[in-house]
């Protein structure tokens, strides 16, 4: 009757990928949520109290066009909601030192960028500055580029513990 010991130490996890990785876990949860909370907005039919929102933004700025804010398509929704959920397992799959969570990640966090354009176009995301007027278009637009800065900070951050992963 052999026995055999595993001689090899538990690899330990890099404390800043484990930093990295627990902000992550928050932000893809609170993602997660909000992502199912926007598909279920979007299958729902407007309310009144919308309906009069859509009506104020359109006297505000006549010139706008609204028809991106009163569709009801949940396409780009559960898109959205489907790379969060794949971001997710990229950084379950780097919390558990898999290097191929990285490159899941790294997917997961810039895909979304090209397939927003590909599936509403460029006039979804710029909808609401539309319907807003000049003022409120520079803090959407540097609100967007904020979140791109975050993805790519992150993503360089991760791509600096990679020698800790298998």
């Amino acid at each position: 009757m052999e026995q055999t010991l595993n001689t090899e130490a538990p690899v330990k996890r890099p404390d800043f990928l484990n930093v990295l990785c627990i902000l992550s876990f928050i932000c893809c949860g609170l993602m997660i949520l909000m992502g199912i909370w926007g598909v279920m907005q979007s299958m729902t039919v407007p309310s009144a109290d919308e309906i009069q929102m859509q009506e104020m933004m359109a006297r505000m700025n006549p010139d706008a066009d609204m028809s991106a804010l009163t569709q009801r398509d949940p396409t780009g929704q559960v898109i959205g909601l489907l790379f969060q959920v794949l971001s997710l397992v990229g950084v379950i799959m780097m919390w558990k030192l898999k290097k191929v969570g990285f490159y899941i990640y790294t997917a997961a966090e810039l895909l979304p960028y090209p397939a927003t354009f590909l599936t509403s176009g460029a006039k979804s995301a710029t909808a609401i500055v539309g319907a807003l007027g000049q003022t409120f278009e520079s803090i959407v637009y540097v609100v967007i580029a904020l979140v791109v800065i975050i993805d790519l900070v992150f993503i360089f951050l991760y791509s600096r513990n990679l020698k800790a992963m298998s």
